[in-house]
């Protein structure tokens, strides 16, 4: 049996690897064993969904800092060029800068939504016809736009990504009822099968039974050492207390 002290991230281990076996020795003509890779695959997919959750919100942040660094470029060097002696260029510079003070730099502090609106409206002030000129006259500036547009465009698309993971995520069980669920099925259905079945039809299932009962062991000996090193750990703690 597998432990009843494993954690959520030891059952999705668990699932992951029975996953694996099952690829790795189909038996065919088993409705039952069917029915229960069916089910350990569906519950072992929402709790990878549960589990890469902070990883889509991340990718996230990544690309919005990836469109401020986009957006100081851009009025930095709009800045560069019009702090110069009077010039062409500068009074070009000048016209740019009229339309990027209409928004401020302070946009990139401002709500993920409220930034994107502002971002886009921006965009489309500087790629206006009456300012073209102006800002071909600053020769990095068409590229930093460009880049600007890129990375907006990267982060919109991973906006829509995290919308849909949260609204699948608000739609299912908790991790720690999702991972109770699969413990139950692999454990109490899963294993007991595999094992009854090696014995009825050991040509189809030994191997396979093999492998389980190494998976078993090798995890719930993962699972009493940790348990040991968390004994020790506090035993240290409190011999630190007890001595101050």
């Amino acid at each position: 049996m597998l432990s009843s002290r494993a954690t959520t991230s030891e059952i999705l281990e668990v699932g992951k690897s029975v996953d694996q076996l099952n690829d790795q020795y189909p038996i065919e003509n088993d409705v039952y064993l069917d029915a229960l890779k069916k089910d350990i695959k569906a519950m072992l997919s929402q709790l990878i969904s549960k589990s890469n959750q902070g990883i889509v919100r991340t990718e996230l942040d990544e690309k919005d800092l990836k469109r401020d660094i986009d957006v100081r470029a851009i009025f930095y060097e709009v800045n560069a060029k019009c702090n110069r002696r009077e010039s062409e260029t500068q009074k070009k510079a000048l016209e740019v800068l009229e339309v990027l003070s209409r928004y401020g730099l302070e946009i990139i502090q401002e709500s993920y939504s409220s930034e994107s609106a502002k971002i886009r409206a921006l965009l489309d002030d500087l790629k206006a016809p009456d300012l073209s000129e102006a800002v071909k006259a600053i020769p990095d500036l068409p590229q930093l736009i460009t880049n600007l547009e890129e990375s907006q465009a990267a982060f919109d698309a991973a906006n829509i990504e995290y919308i849909n993971d949260k609204s699948e995520r608000e739609n299912t069980l908790p991790a720690h009822i999702i991972a109770d669920e699969l413990h139950k099925k692999i454990d109490k259905e899963y294993f007991i099968y595999v094992k009854a079945m090696s014995v009825a039809n050991a040509d189809s299932f030994s191997d396979l039974n093999k492998k389980v009962e190494t998976l078993l062991s090798q995890t719930n000996q993962k699972i009493k050492e940790r348990l040991a090193a968390l004994k020790r750990k506090k035993e240290q703690e409190e011999d630190v207390v007890n001595l101050t």
